[in-house]
């Protein structure tokens, strides 16, 4: 065989090493991809085996919403879940005054999936993601919120007691770390412990609710501050904010941020 013969051939050879290289490395992304793929709960839709940060929305019914509220609210919902990291659980509760005296089970928990927008179009359907975020996330918040602002007012509103029990079932719960709570209510607390109704609010003896007083040592609450007309409307007076603010620098809330709802 000629000199001239082998230089011929040898380009054959570096086109098929190149081919076997690329085969190679795609081979090893794809199994990289499949050994570090994380584990996901198909109920809760969260990642297994860490702690997912928490966010509690909380509704309190007493009163009821006016039509204003009732839009507001939706758009404060939306805000939330758009503000929502990516993998964050987010956890719907109502204030239970019959059954529970507090706190009520989940109406909604889950953590919330990608939306498709930071896909990988090498290897990831952005659509699909899209349309797994809109089923089993983003329009189940919807429904829920639309059927807590239509309810029926609650008959008295036990607000410390839910935040207790609130507190003490994210403490427990060693697979969420308490971030947020996002309270909706008109901060009239009515239970047989403490009511705002019964007493003067100015008169209302604060020592007594210490020992009802949550652990919420470094949450941070959103308040959306439903305000009412006729005697309620009295008695959230300017000594009712304050009151709470005693309440929640006592129980360790990093931050308080107040918006008014009328």
């Amino acid at each position: 065989m000629s000199l001239l013969d082998e230089d011929t051939k040898s380009p054959i050879n570096w086109t098929l090493a190149t081919a076997i290289i690329a085969l190679i490395a795609v081979i090893a992304a794809v199994g990289w991809i499949m050994l570090t793929a994380k584990s996901y709960d198909k109920v809760t839709l969260c990642e297994k085996n860490i702690k997912s940060p928490l966010t509690v929305v909380l509704f309190d019914k007493t009163g009821g919403f006016s039509e204003n509220q009732k839009r507001l609210i939706k758009k404060a919902i939306d805000k939330e879940i758009t503000d929502l990291k990516t993998g964050a659980r987010l956890t719907v509760y109502e204030i239970d005054a019959q059954t529970m005296e507090g706190l009520s089970a989940p109406i909604f928990d889950k953590c919330k999936p990608r939306d498709g927008s930071d896909a990988n179009s090498f290897y990831e359907n952005n659509k699909l993601m899209t349309k797994k975020f809109e089923k089993q996330f983003a329009s189940i918040v919807t429904e829920v919120t639309d059927t807590l602002i239509t309810a029926e007012n609650a008959p008295s509103s036990p607000l410390l007691e839910s935040l207790q029990d609130l507190a003490s079932l994210s403490s427990l719960n060693g697979e969420v770390e308490l971030n947020k709570i996002v309270l909706l209510s008109d901060l009239l607390q009515h239970s047989d412990s403490i009511s705002f109704y019964n007493n003067s609010l100015k008169d209302a003896d604060f020592d007594k609710a210490l020992p009802m007083v949550p652990d919420l040592f470094g949450t941070d609450i959103q308040l959306y501050w439903l305000l009412r007309k006729g005697k309620e409307g009295e008695i959230q007076n300017a000594n009712l904010i304050p009151w709470w603010e005693r309440i929640l620098e006592e129980a360790g809330v990093s931050n308080l941020n107040v918006m008014k709802v009328r």
